[in-house]
């Protein structure tokens, strides 16, 4: 018998579809490893604990006879072969990047903490970079292959409170860029002469 502290490895992109990211890690689990189906059985457990906490789901698992976590492990695949096979994938990234962000932010705004709300200020300020550059570019984006894929992914990245990616293209992009854009204006304004008075 082995007492091991196991977090699924599907469930941060479980949250990212299903609304809120974990932030802690699955119960301890105490049982045999060697007994088949352990892993399958874990993950399984682990997803069901975490989707418990949203009633929807409760209420959806009492109406449709199909376990929540099959249901949302089914969804997510969906939403995976979609953006693979680039079926409606702009639409999807853009459902991703915006509507959970923006549900999040809203959350943030109502919490007295202001950790969160800094991290969802620079998410949108990567996204909207991001989003303006796409624009250029997307005729040219769209024939790459798997970029639906690849933007799905840098999304999760940049979303994501464990790899805080938005924070880190923030902090070694724009940021240098900002502020050496900043003191280049400040110099400019600075060096501009004053308009004399008009006298009457």
């Amino acid at each position: 018998m082995a007492a091991r502290r196991r977090c699924c490895i599907g469930e941060i992109m479980l949250w990212f579809a299903f609304l809120e990211p974990p932030n802690h890690h699955c119960a301890d689990e105490k049982q045999d490893e060697k007994t088949p189906g352990y892993f399958e059985k874990g993950k399984k457990m682990c997803i069901d604990k975490e989707l418990s906490r949203y009633p929807a789901l409760k209420k959806f698992e009492q109406t449709v006879p199909i376990p929540k976590a099959y249901a949302a492990i089914g969804a997510f695949g969906i939403f995976t072969l979609f953006v693979f096979f680039n079926i409606a994938a702009g639409f999807l990234t853009n459902l991703i990047g915006f509507f959970i962000p923006a549900y999040f932010s809203l959350k943030a705004l109502e919490s007295p903490q202001p950790q969160d709300d800094i991290q969802w200020l620079t998410y949108w300020v990567v996204f909207g970079m991001f989003t303006f550059l796409e624009t250029f570019s997307s005729i040219v984006l769209y024939y790459v292959p798997w970029y639906y894929t690849i933007k799905t992914l840098a999304i999760v990245w940049l979303m994501l409170p464990q790899t805080q990616g938005a924070k880190m293209v923030y902090s070694k992009v724009i940021r240098p860029a900002f502020l050496t854009t900043q003191k280049t204006v400040h110099q400019a304004n600075a060096s501009t002469p004053a308009a004399p008075a008009e006298t009457h």
